[in-house]
């Protein structure tokens, strides 16, 4: 349900982080259960950004609770910060983009926010500087997309708001071991886009740990490689729409030397 003053525009409602991205992982998470209800299990998760709240829950690591405690927290502590960034994806492989944000004119003013892919790269910081330089790109005939945020997500940006975040988010506490062995058996194994390692019960209930998912940048890349490293060759996509059908398509097909994976999205 929208607050009454958003009714009016729901579809500039939804530009905002605080309405968006709540929203977002509730859709997420009801997929995953009409899922569940057809028998569709998955054997281990993985989530981008705001998505890795979702597959926390899903995994059984949180529960629906704090999970949408948290994204909210999440959201309207994002949403001081609109307005003050930018964000774009480099159709370009991340070590070439690194060259220029290593270099004097950028260092500092536009980082890194996600590596999707081995050629779909998301840049994010201040809005001059971010502008400057992906005109640069353009104009070395590399394709670029402004994507439509206010936000320099996962950027130095994000610093203003930590001491806020971390306080309102230590609700967030390990179950104590006798809780956590009780539904040791239902847990799903999660990798993160954080680190690109799997995670642990404990790591997901830490307020340390999602302020790094906000803070850093999203691994996704690293993440899908050590998912097919470890066997897994089917993935489906869960959220409104198929963001990440092609950064996930080029992944899967630079890990592998056969055509043993494959991709679905439920949109």
């Amino acid at each position: 349900m929208l607050p009454p003053n958003h009714c009016n525009n729901t579809i500039s409602s939804f530009l905002h982080v605080e309405i968006a991205q709540p929203s977002i992982c509730a859709l997420q998470i009801a997929l995953a259960e009409v899922y569940r209800q057809l028998v569709v299990l998955p054997h281990a998760v993985i989530g981008s950004s705001l998505g890795e709240v979702a597959a926390a829950c899903v995994a059984g690591y949180l529960t629906f609770r704090d999970t949408m405690k948290l994204v909210y927290i999440r959201s309207i502590s994002l949403d001081c910060m609109t307005g003050k960034g930018d964000m774009a994806i480099i159709f370009l492989q991340a070590f070439k983009v690194r060259e220029k944000l290593l270099s004097p004119e950028y260092k500092g003013k536009v980082e890194f926010a996600c590596v999707n892919s081995p050629c779909h790269t998301v840049i994010a910081g201040y809005v001059d500087e971010l502008s400057s330089l992906v005109d640069y790109f353009e104009s070395q005939g590399v394709r670029r997309v402004n994507l439509k945020v206010r936000n320099a997500f996962h950027s130095f940006q994000q610093e203003e708001i930590k001491e806020t975040f971390l306080v309102k988010t230590n609700f967030l506490q390990s179950a104590s071991q006798h809780e956590y062995k009780k539904y040791l058996h239902r847990l799903i194994p999660m990798i993160s886009t954080v680190t690109g390692e799997f995670v642990s019960h404990e790591d997901l209930n830490s307020n340390q740990y999602w302020w790094k998912n906000i803070r850093q940048p999203v691994e996704l890349e690293r993440s899908l490689r050590r998912l097919y490293a470890c066997g897994y060759n089917v993935f489906l996509e869960i959220g409104p729409h198929a963001y990440y059908s092609k950064a996930i398509r080029e992944t899967l097909e630079s890990a592998s030397q056969t055509t043993d994976a494959c991709y679905h999205a439920h949109c």
